[in-house]
This record gives C-alpha cells, sequence and structure tokens, in this order.
C-alpha cells in the first residue's frame, strides 16, 4: 500500500462508517417517533427501551443497508476527488483507472468479511433479542401460532396428528399416534397431552391404543396417564414472520434439516436466507465499484449529482433483490438463482460502469 493508497482507502472507511451512524441516528429516531406510544403504553424504562428495542435495532439495520451506505459514501468520497481535480492528477500521472481503484477494492473487501460476520453471527444473535420484544411489546401479530389440523414427522417410522395446539398451558388436545414398525401400526389416541418441561417431557392422558396387523386389529391398553419423551417441543407450533433473521447461519442451517426431517411445513424461505448472508457481502463489493466509477468523472452538479444517482442504483437494487428473493418463494425457482440474480445483474452493470468511466 502506497501513500496515496491510504489516502483513498482511510477516506473511504471514515465516510463509510460516518454514513452509517449518520443514517443509524436517522432510523432511530424515525423508529422512536413511531413506538413512543407502545413504549409508554406498556410502561417501559428508558434502559428498558434501549435494552429491548435499539441496542439490538441498530445491527439490525446496519445489516439491511450496509451495501447502501458502502455506495453512498464510496460516491462521497470519489465526487470530492474528482471535484479537487485529484483524479486528474492521478491519472494524469500514468496510473491506470483499475490501480486508482485497488483502494476502494481493498476497503470494501474489509467491509465485505465485517459484513459477512454480522450477517452469519453478530446480527442473527441481536434479531432474536428484538424480534421477541417487538412480538411481545409492538407488533404481536408477527407471531404465528399453528392452531389446528397439524401433521408432524417425528421420526422416519412414526407421525403425530394434532387437532388443536393451545399456546396458553402448552397442551395437545384429540391427538393421533401412528408409528409403522414393518407390517405392524400402532396407533395411540389421546384426548389430552400437557408439556412437563424439557426435554420433550409429556404427559399423555385419556388414552388408548391399539395394534394392527394385517388385517387384524387389538386393543392393547386404555385409560390412564403415561409420562413419556419423544421428539416434540411446544416451539414446533410456534412461529415467528422473521424467524429466519434470528438464528446463526449454523442454527439456521441445523433448523432447515430439523424441519425436513419432521415435514412441518416448507423451508424455501430458510434456505434464501442462508444463501442471502453469503451474498449481501458480495453486494457491497459490487455496488462499491458501480460508485467509484460512476462518480470519479468530474460533472457539472457535482457531488448533489452523483449521490442522486447513487441513491437511485441503491433504491433499485433493493427493489430487485426483495422481488427476486419473493419470487422465489412463491415459485418453482432455484433459491440460489434467486438470491444472486441482483447481484449478477448489477456485476453486469458495474463491469459497464468501469469500461466506460474516465481513464
Amino acid at each position: 500500500m502506497k501513500k496515496l493508497d491510504w489516502y483513498i482507502f482511510l477516506k473511504h472507511i471514515k465516510t463509510f462508517f460516518f454514513t452509517a451512524l449518520l443514517f443509524t441516528i436517522i432510523a432511530v429516531a424515525i423508529d422512536y417517533s413511531e413506538k413512543v406510544s407502545k413504549i409508554i403504553e406498556h410502561d417501559l424504562s428508558f434502559r428498558q427501551a434501549m435494552e429491548y428495542r435499539y441496542i439490538p435495532y441498530i445491527p439490525y439495520i446496519n445489516g439491511e443497508l450496509w451495501p447502501l451506505f458502502a455506495l453512498i459514501s464510496v460516491i462521497f468520497v470519489a465526487s470530492r476527488l474528482a471535484n479537487n481535480s485529484e483524479v486528474i492528477a492521478i491519472l494524469g500521472a500514468g496510473v491506470s483507472f483499475w490501480r486508482y481503484l485497488r483502494p476502494f477494492v481493498l476497503s470494501s473487501v474489509l467491509l465485505c468479511i465485517l459484513f459477512a460476520l454480522g450477517r452469519h453471527f453478530v446480527i442473527p444473535n441481536s434479531n432474536e433479542t428484538y424480534r421477541y420484544y417487538e412480538v411481545l411489546y409492538f407488533w404481536p401479530r408477527e407471531q404465528k401460532v399453528l392452531n389446528n389440523d397439524i401433521h408432524i414427522l417425528l421420526d422416519p417410522e412414526s407421525k403425530i396428528y394434532v387437532r388443536s395446539f393451545r399456546k396458553s398451558d402448552t397442551t395437545l388436545l384429540n391427538v393421533r399416534f401412528e408409528t409403522f414398525n414393518g407390517d405392524t401400526l400402532e396407533i395411540l389416541k389421546s384426548k389430552k397431552i400437557e408439556w412437563l418441561g424439557e426435554p420433550n417431557r409429556w404427559r399423555i392422558k385419556n388414552h388408548e391404543k391399539r395394534r394392527i396387523i394385517g388385517d387384524r386389529e387389538e386393543l392393547t391398553l386404555k385409560g390412564g396417564e403415561i409420562d413419556t419423551s419423544f421428539n416434540l417441543h411446544p416451539d414446533d407450533f410456534v412461529k415467528y414472520a422473521s424467524q429466519s433473521e434470528m438464528m446463526t447461519t449454523p442454527k439456521l442451517i441445523d433448523y432447515v434439516e430439523y424441519e425436513k426431517a419432521k415435514g412441518v411445513g416448507p423451508t424455501k424461505e430458510f434456505e434464501i436466507e442462508i444463501l442471502r448472508r453469503s451474498a449481501d457481502p458480495f453486494t457491497l463489493l459490487i455496488l462499491t465499484l458501480i460508485g467509484a466509477s460512476i462518480a470519479s468523472r468530474k460533472k457539472r452538479g457535482g457531488i448533489g449529482v452523483n449521490l442522486a444517482i447513487g441513491v437511485a442504483i441503491g433504491a433499485l437494487y433493493i427493489v430487485l433483490s426483495k422481488f427476486s428473493q419473493t419470487f422465489a418463494i412463491n415459485s418453482s425457482w432455484h433459491p440460489f438463482f434467486g438470491v444472486w440474480l441482483p447481484n449478477i445483474m448489477f456485476a453486469v452493470v458495474a463491469y459497464i460502469a468501469y469500461r466506460s468511466a474516465q481513464k
């Protein structure tokens, strides 16, 4: 790294974190103005509001907008260099345009690494707190409970049907277990099953057990209570609208395998979230290249025009990204294609911007 590299590198890093800080303060202020009535309604102290809402909210909003912050900061820095004729001096000294872009690339790679670590590990942990208290105090509808007619695969040889689940006391009503063992089918019916606690302990009440072997059926047990344990947890019946954002990537991978084994529901949304956490850091790098290529030419409108172009590009990317992910969830698209399509398209835009940039 030469002096020129350090000069541009440090300018970009400082501007990026200043941009992130500025937008974070604005986002927190706007969110507080919207949620202040709920905070007062639930009689939350300042410490509780910060602990339950805003300390976890800061990583969340940064996780969503870091690529946009990178685009705005690189446009600001490159525009200042262009307006001060520093870009002309650099290129006039025989430095190639790619060599001029190198410190921007290095700084964005550093930000990509930090962003990837945050998306995979740090942000999901804060989201878990943020989403939990959001459901508890602000948006109860974000929590969805599977109440009626639930089919769950406990293991390859047994399944359970629950007519209704009562969340208030974690009770299963009108339950039917089916266990297959060769040509033998065992059926256990119960009017009521109560949760006893970890690890997956339940109390089966008012039950009857039947065994079907070929064409013969026999009643083996009826009445009484059984304390037992099986592969089912009350959390299997409770879902959050943004549950995929509340788990670190290793936990998310395990959760997808767990859901597939139980056959509880579709897992495509969770698979897309895993892919998105790896795709977003590359987005930051791509938008940095676009911003640096566009803003390095001196324009009559100055920084304002370049920032307007940058915000428009960032907004277009966000819209395209959300559209492709939603389309992938609700269609036959492969999750990888749905997540990476915006990056592929904007990589082409970055190449065009680089080829047409001032040399």
